[in-house]
């Protein structure tokens, strides 16, 4: 927005339908309601904004929620910049720790104060790397593409890694809306101490960054292993996995090709329906000794069984399957 009394330059990278084919933006417009000022040099004054978009030969691809009105500040030919701090949040106006003022705007770069606050905040994702599907999930592991606070999106690695592999499922039970008892068979315990079984998971998985990803790099059967290695070092090292989030809280060194955030994301995104921690099966052997005669006892008698008694480590739910009385 431009006037005789001063320019106003608002910046925000706007995200053009993440990793969709790039197209060139045709309109950016802003538009500017009524200023009450003066062209007196060192005047100050507010400027409310009507409508700010970005489009192409698609529509509107991006817009800031308005009116949206710049603080009185603008002195004659000067400038007042402002920037987000995550473009991810440009909707949230009213969010001043993500929409700052900057001594200038760095069209055609990194935002200045994303420069400034990123290497200060060690939980912050240090990557641009987003994904938004606008479809149904795919699995639960899509939700590791969630943004929920600036430069933070849902963490499936890492000390610090959200539970949403555990609390969440996508599942073909109609009958139940929170498919609680789908019955899934193949699944790979992650526990397993066999080494192929559980490589084969990860033989010619998409190193990818979303589901329409074009051309993938995949993993060969050498990087296979040596993700399922280090999976099974890490069960020995830091205790055996009872959820599906454990797998990736403490694992740290990822295949050469997974270079951002997504594709790292992809080992646990593209594999978390193929592994399961819920199948413990436990052999119980069962022998009771009765007798009759009260303080001495007669006719001694002993009986043995085989129980085979699921367990379930996340609920501790447990069951038994089948029980066999044995013969001496």
């Amino acid at each position: 927005f431009a006037s005789s009394a001063g320019t106003l330059l608002m910046e925000g990278q706007l995200d053009n339908r993440a990793l969709s084919p790039a197209k060139p933006f045709d309109v950016i417009s802003f538009s500017a309601g009524p200023t009450n000022y003066s062209s007196d040099p060192g005047t100050t004054f507010n400027v409310q904004i009507n409508a700010a978009s970005v489009t192409n030969v698609d529509g509107i691809l991006d817009e800031l929620k308005l009116p949206f009105t710049i603080p009185g500040g603008l002195a004659l030919n000067g400038s007042c910049h402002y920037e987000c701090l995550d473009p991810r949040f440009n909707w949230n106006l009213a969010d001043a720790n993500n929409w700052k003022t900057t001594s200038d705007y760095t069209f055609g770069d990194t935002n200045q104060w994303t420069k400034i606050e990123k290497p200060i905040h060690g939980d912050w994702d240090q990557d641009s790397a987003m994904y938004v599907a606008n479809g149904p999930l795919k699995s639960a592991g899509e939700l590791g593409y969630l943004a929920y606070a600036p430069w933070k999106t849902v963490k499936l690695y890492g000390p610090n890694c959200q539970r949403v592999l555990d609390l969440f499922a996508i599942g073909t039970n109609t009958m139940d809306t929170f498919v609680t008892n789908t019955i899934w068979r193949g699944r790979v315990n992650p526990n397993t101490t066999i080494l192929d079984a559980l490589s084969t998971v990860f033989n010619n998985m998409a190193v990818d960054n979303c589901t329409n990803d074009a051309s993938p790099p995949h993993l060969s059967w050498t990087e296979a292993t040596n993700v399922a290695s280090r999976i099974q070092a890490n069960a020995q090292i830091y205790g055996f996995y009872t959820n599906l989030s454990d797998i990736g809280r403490n694992f740290m060194v990822f295949p050469t090709s997974a270079t951002n955030e997504l594709q790292k994301e992809s080992i646990f995104r593209n594999t978390c329906g193929l592994l399961s921690v819920r199948q413990n099966l436990f052999t119980i052997i069962i022998e009771a000794h009765v007798a009759s005669g009260g303080n001495i006892p007669l006719h001694p008698v002993r009986q043995r069984a085989v129980a085979l008694v699921w367990r379930d480590p996340y609920t501790g739910e447990m069951f038994v399957r089948s029980i066999k009385w044995l013969r001496d």
